[in-house]
């Protein structure tokens, strides 16, 4: 009960307007958020389709790792795994410019 008492629910408003750029589609917000945290902080961005069945240690190891879409040799933003400030991470994000 207490805690019920303590979360404060902020509205957020967001923009369609990025990069001077109208990005009509949420998920193209989403993933420039999803790129501005990983570049600020790092970490390991999973999506919800995701499953895991064996650990991501070995992969810390380096600056960045994503995942392939699939045998098209696409780039997909469904596994991101990356340190802060990757330099891979600011090519992505500066490619929606």
């Amino acid at each position: 009960k207490d805690l019920r008492r303590r979360i404060v629910i902020v509205p957020y408003k967001y923009t369609t307007n990025i990069f001077n750029r109208m990005y009509i589609y949420g998920k193209q917000r989403i993933d420039l958020l999803i790129l501005m945290i990983l570049m600020n902080y790092g970490g390991i961005y999973l999506d919800h389709s995701i499953h895991l069945f064996n650990s991501f240690d070995k992969y810390r190891k380096f600056e960045m790792v994503i995942g392939w879409e699939n045998k098209d040799s696409s780039v997909s933003n469904q596994i991101i795994i990356a340190n802060r400030n990757a330099r891979f991470l600011r090519a992505w994000f500066d490619s929606y410019r």
